[in-house]
């Protein structure tokens, strides 16, 4: 009898304590591979989940999303990761100690000293752009440093500190985002508007006068102190014109151009996929950073000596000064055979008034042997697949044991 209980109650016990185990386990918690699965709430780690950041084009997102708080003189990628918003505007301000911009954007004063896309005397706002279905780290916008300098200056900001020049990124968002950051280009020079116009005129004008006193004092007189200080004098005058033409040109176009060849959410110049075969979602940025507004005229994406058109919605669009907009799409099969890269090309095309201007950009997808490491295989989905199918057996399980227990409880003894 004794033995029998012991029985009964070592079988309903564990039948008990497997049924709890069962009961317990919280979905999410058992994914392929047996690792954690993230609730998609938490996937950010943090409770401030959207950010911008710059960097000079051809730079990477670079880990935790760094702001770079010193740029070379090279045009400038705005990022953002979980926006919130497809779309928006924002302004880059002169700064102290540079600049003279005080205020946040929405306040009295934040376009006092606006370098980008307008000038102090001519503000502006441009626009970036996101896409809320691919999420991840993504290029909102680029800012051309010609233009953000030579805007700079028309506002009287001069490089100090042997940094350059310092600016602060006015970003409309929910909340709104202010960064600040340096640019090392070098400021206007006043030299050639003055030397060639002083040495010139003093040179010709008392050497010719005072040796040929009375002879040729008419002729050398009259003819070195005119030619010398027209020509100088009018090409140096001529000399602010590269600072503002950038402000002044035709149409203006710049393309990035990133893929998710690794399925991450995060989109970059060069990627790895992890199979051969299979489909690449591509981003194209493109950015009007001239001071007109200009259509899309055709956009392009060539691969495998194979050229076909992407977003034709998209064609036709005006995009205003500073603005940007995204063409988003997808090519089936494209990542290629294991050890080989695929390249492919986009090309954009704008007009304003009859004058066409276009740009390129490429990126890469590369197939390693092997697939990429640490690349999930599991097909989506049978992680939670895999959670229900362990709980159920558990819990069966469970019950077997406690029902195999009161069985035994009521066996006869002998």
């Amino acid at each position: 009898m004794r033995a029998v209980g012991r029985t009964w109650r070592t079988l309903a016990f564990t039948g008990a304590g497997v049924l709890a185990l069962a009961l317990s386990v919280p979905m999410g918690v058992l994914a392929a591979g047996g690792q954690a699965a993230t609730p998609s709430s938490q996937s950010s780690g943090n409770s401030n989940q959207e950010d911008v950041w710059v960097d000079n084009v051809g730079q990477p997102a670079g880990p935790g999303h760094e702001m770079d708080p010193h740029l070379a003189c090279e045009n400038i990628n705005l990022w953002g990761v979980n926006l919130a918003d497809a779309t928006g505007i924002y302004t880059v301000d002169g700064w102290a100690p540079s600049g003279s911009g005080s205020g946040d954007y929405g306040q009295p004063g934040y376009k006092q000293d606006q370098a980008w896309p307008g000038t102090k005397a001519n503000p502006s706002t441009a626009t970036w752009a996101y896409s809320l279905a691919s999420g991840g780290d993504q290029v909102l916008s680029v800012i051309n440093v010609k233009t953000l300098i030579a805007d700079a200056i028309a506002n009287g900001d001069l490089p100090v500190n042997g940094q350059g020049f310092h600016f602060k990124l006015q970003f409309v968002q929910d909340p709104q985002k202010h960064k600040t950051f340096w640019v090392d280009c070098p400021g206007p020079s006043p030299s050639p508007s003055t030397s060639p116009s002083a040495s010139p005129s003093s040179s010709p004008s008392s050497s010719p006068s005072s040796s040929p006193s009375s002879s040729p004092s008419s002729s050398p007189s009259s003819s070195p102190s005119t030619s010398p200080s027209s020509s100088p004098s009018s090409s140096p005058s001529t000399s602010p014109s590269p600072s503002t033409s950038p402000t002044s040109e035709g149409p203006s176009v710049t393309v990035v151009k990133t893929n998710d060849a690794d399925g991450s959410g995060t989109y970059s110049q060069s990627e790895q996929a992890t199979s051969a075969g299979q489909s690449v979602s591509f981003h194209a940025l493109i950015s009007n950073d001239s001071q007109s507004a200009e259509s899309i005229s055709t956009i392009t994406d060539t691969y495998s000596g194979t050229t076909v058109s992407e977003c034709s919605s998209l064609i036709g669009t005006m995009l205003a000064p500073g603005a940007s907009v995204l063409c988003a799409f997808t090519i089936a099969g494209y990542s290629p055979a294991v050890g080989a890269s695929l390249t492919d090309t986009v090309k954009v095309t704008v007009t304003h008034d009859g004058v066409s201007a276009a740009d390129e950009a490429t990126s890469t997808v590369t197939t390693p042997a092997g697939g990429v490491l640490g690349a999930s295989t599991t097909t989506p989905g049978t992680g939670a697949a895999l959670e229900v199918g362990i709980t159920i057996a558990l819990m069966i399980l469970g019950l077997t044991l406690l029902g195999l227990g009161r069985w035994v409880r009521r066996q006869p003894i002998g």
